[in-house]
């Protein structure tokens, strides 16, 4: 009866509440050091053969590739800006996938934001 003792029943399920618990402190980490923590957990969480954790960590993996690329493409728009203040913004509205066609057209300033969306 000892020989069945959880741990070394190495079960499915007990290692994936386990992922999902590491994946919880994720919310606890200085925001310095998310990025790590996020490669610490995927580099973890890849090799267990878990389908439904595997496919988390690529769904990461695509938002983070995207964010990524939502924040160059930004970058590059706002190259004039010196005030850190307006680049935040600029990085947030893409993101946002807000539609200021109409609001802009009244005011006939669709040229001067055209290059951010």
């Amino acid at each position: 009866m000892a020989a069945l003792t959880l741990p070394k029943l190495n079960l499915k399920t007990a290692r994936a509440w386990h992922l999902k618990l590491d994946f919880q402190e994720l919310f606890r980490q200085p925001s310095d050091e998310v990025e790590g923590f996020l490669r610490y957990w995927s580099f973890w969480t890849r090799p267990s053969r878990l389908e439904p954790m595997t496919r988390a960590v690529a769904t990461i993996r695509r938002y983070w590739e995207g964010m990524n690329s939502l924040i160059q493409a930004a970058k590059s728009g706002a190259r004039d800006y010196r005030i850190t203040k307006i680049l935040i913004t600029i990085l947030y509205l893409p993101g946002a996938k807000l539609n200021f066609s109409l609001y802009l057209k009244r005011r006939g300033t669709e040229n001067i934001v055209s290059c951010f969306f």
